[in-house]
């Protein structure tokens, strides 16, 4: 809605990016997900967030506030931020929080998946 207004970091961690989750969007994507059907992240959000993505509906996928005036729980603001580190660190986002978050803090028990506990 605002797409000339940058958002930072710290308004996603917050929460106050205006970034919304579509909830007609997200369940029909989630229903299909687990239908056999997947794409990448990086996808997703670029369909999701980019002005003509194809999963693009303004006035849904965003909270019609300028980015850092309203706080609204955002899952897609947090997938972002999950890419971004990825991206940044050129290490995917479990093992980045494997070695940064999980070892260090002596969770040996903490995945993000569920195959090592298999």
């Amino acid at each position: 809605m605002f797409p000339a207004t940058p958002i930072t970091f710290r308004q996603l961690l917050r929460h106050r990016s205006s970034i919304a989750d579509n909830l007609d969007y997200l369940l029909s994507f989630w229903e299909n997900k687990y239908q056999g059907t997947d794409m990448p992240l990086g996808t997703f959000l670029a369909d999701y967030l980019s002005v003509g993505g194809k999963h693009s509906q303004a006035n849904k996928n965003f909270a019609n506030t300028e980015p850092g005036n309203r706080s609204e729980y955002s899952n897609i603001g947090f997938a972002l931020l999950g890419y971004l580190v990825d991206r940044i660190s050129k290490t995917p986002f479990d093992q980045y929080c494997k070695a940064n978050l999980f070892t260090p803090l002596e969770m040996h028990n903490t995945n993000w998946f569920l195959e090592p506990f298999q």
